[in-house]
């Protein structure tokens, strides 16, 4: 059995700042049931959420439905193209709340999120422990030395990046947010 997740509040935040972790937090507990394959025997879970309004995460309930970029709001396309200029071969697709345009490339896989009106939302990255900036692998490292960091996903919001890495080892999982350098743990579970 698994302890539950206790509720975390993040100080020296402000209140926009501590409405994105909260959110995403709660995106972060619910995963969907796409997988990214990173190769034959390694996948990640895949999450997915999808924003309905700036700043304002909400899960994604309805699948992505694949589009053709002829298809898609033109601001969408010239900003992705603008943003992303060595990526040739993103899909995109609609959703219920906008649009998405998706591709991997060395190993990390990038959705970039648009509302409806083509004006960009945020990023979501997910990736395997080498691709995380060294800071960021050096501090999770010396705070959990026991664990394997085996996914991390990474928001680019406006604001700045917010990541949400997971920890195993032989009997506990740990989800850990990281904000501003401020590391909290979201999730605790333990294997009876």
């Amino acid at each position: 059995m698994y302890d539950q997740p206790k509720f975390i509040t993040i100080k020296n935040l402000n209140m926009k700042r501590i409405f994105i972790a909260s959110t995403i937090l709660l995106c972060s507990v619910i995963v969907s049931s796409r997988t990214l394959a990173q190769g034959e025997k390694d996948a990640l879970t895949f999450k997915t959420a999808a924003s309905a309004q700036q700043y304002l995460f909400t899960l994604e309930t309805t699948h992505f439905i694949e589009t053709n970029k002829n298809d898609i709001n033109a601001k969408a396309v010239r900003e992705f193209t603008k943003t992303f200029k060595a990526v040739m071969d993103e899909k995109w697709y609609t959703t219920s709340s906008g649009l998405v345009a998706s591709f991997n490339k060395n190993g990390v896989n990038t959705e970039v999120y648009y509302n409806k009106k083509g004006i960009w939302l945020y990023n979501f990255l997910t990736y395997h422990e080498e691709h995380l900036p060294q800071e960021l692998d050096e501090m999770i490292k010396s705070s959990y030395p026991d664990y394997d960091i085996f996914a991390a996903y990474e928001y680019q919001i406006e604001d700045g990046p917010v990541h949400i890495i997971k920890l195993k080892n032989c009997k506990t999982f740990k989800t850990v947010l990281v904000i501003d350098g401020t590391m909290k743990v979201i999730e605790d579970y333990k294997q009876i």
